[in-house]
């Protein structure tokens, strides 16, 4: 699997509706994990979504329920939303939960949301939530696993526009792409609370 030192950053949205409270929050992170690269095109590797409870103050010891489980697997530029459009650089299979994790076990059927920039759903085929971010009920992290194809070339130009980037110790230029996710997280109450995470990586890709 890629290492964690390849991710280019996760970006944590959450949410303040807690009512009689001025600390607490419904929310997490999603991050896509990709490998820098190089790859090349026809390759297939390994990938994963991580989805972390973030939710704090009252929210704390609460479970957390995802859904709109959304990924963009390559854009010139952006984070929740792709503002750069690049589709058709990678198809995604079928993913599933990873053992240990909120998610262990649990098959994630992958569907098309918006052709024109690749972005995709992955929907859990049986029921399923984070535990508390306190972790005193469970897992409060999910991953998602899942393989990737290169089918072409990026080409849009992402991070860095008009730069080719070099694997380290390698001479082979290429385009660096990002992948993008976001998803929506709620807890049990009512009415329910709901917030927000997204994330980004990064991955060159040689032809």
């Amino acid at each position: 699997m890629p290492k964690v030192e390849n991710v280019f950053g996760a970006v944590v949205f959450v949410s303040l509706f807690a009512a009689g409270s001025a600390f607490a929050g419904v929310g997490g992170s999603v991050t896509p994990t990709y490998p820098a690269g190089p790859v090349r095109v026809g390759d297939t590797f390994n990938a994963s979504l991580t989805i972390v409870n973030d939710s704090d103050g009252a929210n704390h010891a609460e479970r957390i329920a995802v859904s709109n489980i959304s990924h963009t697997p390559s854009c010139g530029s952006g984070t929740a939303t792709c503002k750069a459009p690049d589709p058709g650089v990678f198809t995604v299979s079928t993913g599933t939960g990873a053992a240990q994790s909120a998610c262990a076990g649990v098959t994630f059927d992958v569907s098309s949301v918006n052709a024109s920039t690749g972005e995709v759903q992955f929907t859990p085929t049986r029921p399923w939530t984070l535990g508390p971010a306190d972790n005193s009920d469970g897992p409060a992290t999910c991953e998602i696993q899942f393989t990737v194809t290169v089918m072409k070339a990026p080409s849009q130009q992402g991070k860095a526009p008009g730069k080719m980037l070099k694997a380290p110790g390698q001479d082979m230029a290429g385009v660096q792409t990002s992948s993008l996710a976001h998803a929506l997280f709620m807890n049990t109450r009512t009415p329910a609370q709901k917030g927000m995470g997204a994330g980004t990586s990064a991955t060159n890709v040689v032809n």
